[in-house]
This record gives structure tokens, C-alpha cells and sequence, in this order.
């Protein structure tokens, strides 16, 4: 597990900070109580979160590029914040880590992917790229970049050089402010907000 400064000084580049605003937040322990909380976990979520409201008073942000991106375990946590506020973010940076068997891809419609097969891990470079295949046809925008080998321990930025070129290049998309196609479904168990849709009810008297 990364400490939010230990997550930037080991994973991003120089080349993509000079174009991009990186927040790695720690985890929010003072908002979750119980053991063993995730960062889906709902008072986990809203405080880090929350974080975005913070910037978006500090700095002048583009929200159409928002990007979240996951790591071993936290790339398990990033699927299923995804599939809460997918209308939130531009993409999503998948490293090393299949989807969560309750996730629904065809969700992720209005997203755009970034696939990271690393050798060794869950999603192996020939997984990376049956799942990229199986998300374009479902109308996904998908970039896989596979790693050729495992990341070693605190040099995790070597390994994932390779692919720092495709990468500073997926962080110029934007997410589209009126999506092409909508999902008005719901799966039971829990809420999604990731429809891009606001509803509104007039009453008459």
C-alpha cells in the first residue's frame, strides 16, 4: 500500500506532470471507522471525494478531464468508484487489475480506458488485451499498453516508462458533455450515477 506522495513519486513521470494536475490522496482514516474499510467505502468515498469540490475552489479545472487511476489493489477500488461516478471522469487508468465480477462495462460507454497488462499480475498482458477487445465492442474508447515486465518494489516508475508516450497522449481527452449513448438501467444492490442525464418533474396543480 502507497502513501499518497509515495503513489506520485513512484508512478508518474515528469513528462505527465508537466501537463497535468496529479492529486494522490491519502487514505481518509480519520473518516472511516471500521477495520478493513476501502476506499469505496461510502465515508472513504465522500472524503475523498470531496477533495475535487476542494480544488475546484483553489484552482481553475477542467472537468471534462478528470482521470482516476488504480494500482494492484486500488485498481480493484477504482472499478467499483468508477462504477459510481463514471459522469465524474474522463477515464480511467487500469493498472495491472481485472474488473470486479458485479461491474457492468457496458456502463462505461461515455469513458475512456486506459489498460495496463503488467506480467504476473491479475490482468496479464494477453488479459489486458482480450478485455480492451471485448470493451471497443461494446463501443468503449479503450488504449491497452502492456508492460514487458513486472514492476520491482519502489521502482515501479522505470518499469512503467515504456508507456509514459501513450499515456501523456490518453490524458488529453475530454469526457463528452452530450454522450452519444445513454443507460437508463439500474442493477440492483446498489445506485448509479453515471448516466449523464438530469431528470426533471413538473407538478401542476
Amino acid at each position: 500500500k502507497f502513501r499518497g506522495e509515495e503513489f506520485l513519486r513512484q508512478f508518474w513521470n515528469e513528462k505527465e506532470l508537466q501537463t497535468t494536475i496529479v492529486v494522490a490522496p491519502d487514505f481518509p482514516n480519520k473518516y472511516v471507522t471500521k477495520e478493513g474499510a476501502s476506499w469505496s467505502d461510502r465515508p472513504a468515498l465522500w472524503a475523498s471525494m470531496g477533495v475535487l469540490g476542494y480544488l475546484s475552489q483553489e484552482y481553475n479545472l477542467a472537468f471534462d478531464q478528470f482521470f482516476l487511476d488504480g494500482y494492484g489493489d486500488g485498481a480493484v477500488e477504482m472499478w467499483k468508484i468508477a462504477s459510481y461516478y463514471a459522469d465524474t471522469y474522463a477515464g480511467f487508468i487500469v493498472r495491472g487489475t481485472l474488473p470486479p465480477d458485479e461491474i457492468r462495462l457496458e456502463d462505461f460507454r461515455n469513458n475512456a480506458f486506459f489498460l495496463i497488462g503488467i506480467p504476473g499480475a491479475e490482468m496479464t498482458p494477453t488479459k489486458a488485451d482480450a478485455l480492451g477487445a471485448k470493451m471497443k465492442a461494446l463501443g468503449i474508447d479503450v488504449t491497452v499498453a502492456n508492460l514487458s515486465e513486472a514492476p520491482r518494489s519502489r521502482k515501479e516508475k522505470e518499469a512503467f516508462e515504456p508507456i509514459v508516450p501513450a499515456l501523456v497522449t490518453f490524458l488529453q481527452k475530454k469526457r463528452p458533455r452530450y454522450p452519444e449513448q445513454l443507460d437508463w438501467s439500474v442493477k440492483a444492490g446498489y445506485t448509479r450515477r453515471n448516466f449523464h442525464v438530469t431528470s426533471v418533474l413538473e407538478v401542476e396543480d
